[in-house]
């Protein structure tokens, strides 16, 4: 699957250049970004007003709004929407489309040597951007993160690596997929759970265990395909208490794993380095960057908030990482692309009929 994809600002720009106006971008980005489009969703059945609704979302997403709560397909939005961010996410080849000049020579490069690929695997060597990033993909599959999975590769300013992280909860603690809401009230595990989540008596436990007993039962369609309901502490958490507090992840950020993992002496191993994630650093994460003197960041999915203007672009342009999406292949393109269906010497035997020296050799 191939991802072409450019910078958020510039998508923006070339959408209103086309005519549309800044309204009709947000109502574009809500219809093909499910998270948003579930939000709305949520907020159309609630209302009591559906004009209003209407005038705040847009005729479009209300007219498709208003066709799924008719048509009661609340529950099965994920596969009937688009999602352009899941697509990217799937991507095996990512073309950042820069409009370099009138004849776009950058992306006709980079589409002419994938084709090539295809057509002779390991024709060339992977690039050093593409080396370090598939690093940082494999790593994120180390991730029991139940919503996002996240790798990270830190180097110095030569491409040599030097440390690799991926969001995960501190040692010795169990990962979020191997964590479940009937285990928690049941306490069939105690050591799998901090001793906030085993008491009875706090919030969590008190506002959960009835409603997890009643609704999750042998009858429920998750226990009869051999499931057990997801917990996520955060979310949960942040449910009870009607906030949307970051700080209670048990996980540490893939990036943030990467700097820990480099002890000691980090900082002066990766100044004017470079960071390698496969979504972009959060404010927090972007901070530790700027303070590490990371030179350039290379993302594949953009993280929705400020990081970027607002925590690296601050300073002398001088102290500014480089901000650049990933162009390049990853995963399952990047070893069927990279990997020569014949050793070179013995798929020029085969053309020649002979060894070349036993040819050139006589």
């Amino acid at each position: 699957m191939l991802g072409i994809y450019t910078e958020d600002d510039e998508r923006k720009k070339r959408l209103e250049h086309k005519g549309l106006n800044r309204d009709q971008v947000k109502e574009i980005d809500t219809i093909e970004t499910l998270s948003y489009f579930k939000k709305i969703c949520k907020e159309y059945v609630d209302s009591e007003k559906k004009s209003e609704f209407s005038e705040n979302n847009g005729y479009i997403a209300t007219k498709i709004v208003t066709q799924i709560v008719e048509l009661k397909l609340n529950n099965v939005l994920p596969f009937i929407l688009q999602n352009v961010s899941s697509c990217l996410d799937s991507a095996d080849i990512f073309i950042n489309n820069i409009k370099d000049n009138a004849s776009r020579l950058k992306i006709k490069y980079e589409l002419i040597k994938y084709v090539s690929l295809a057509m002779h695997p390991g024709l060339i060597l992977p690039t050093h951007l593409e080396r370090c990033m598939q690093i940082a993909y494999t790593a994120k599959l180390n991730s029991g993160c139940i919503s996002r999975q996240v790798g990270a590769v830190i180097t110095d300013k030569d491409y040599h690596l030097l440390s690799i992280g991926w969001n995960q909860q501190p040692e010795d603690q169990i990962p979020c997929s191997y964590r479940n809401l009937k285990e928690l009230i049941n306490h069939w595990s105690v050591e799998t759970y901090s001793d906030y989540e085993n008491d009875d008596n706090e919030e969590l436990m008190n506002r959960i265990k009835k409603n997890v007993e009643e609704v999750y039962t042998s009858e429920n369609n998750l226990y009869k395909n051999g499931k057990l309901p997801y917990y996520c502490f955060k979310d949960l958490y942040n449910k009870i208490t009607n906030k949307q507090n970051q700080v209670h992840p048990r996980s540490l950020h893939a990036e943030e794993t990467a700097f820990l993992n480099l002890g000691p002496t980090g900082k002066i191993l990766v100044k004017g380095g470079c960071l390698f994630t496969t979504s972009s650093p959060c404010e927090l994460c972007s901070k530790k960057a700027k303070y590490m003197e990371i030179s350039k960041i290379y993302y594949i999915e953009p993280y929705s908030g400020i990081s970027y203007k607002h925590v690296l672009c601050a300073g002398s342009n001088e102290s500014r990482p480089e901000f650049i999406l990933f162009t390049g292949a990853i995963g399952r393109a990047y070893m069927q692309l990279y990997t020569p269906l014949l050793p070179l010497k013995d798929e020029h035997e085969l053309w020649l009929g002979d060894k070349t020296e036993n040819i050139v050799v006589k």
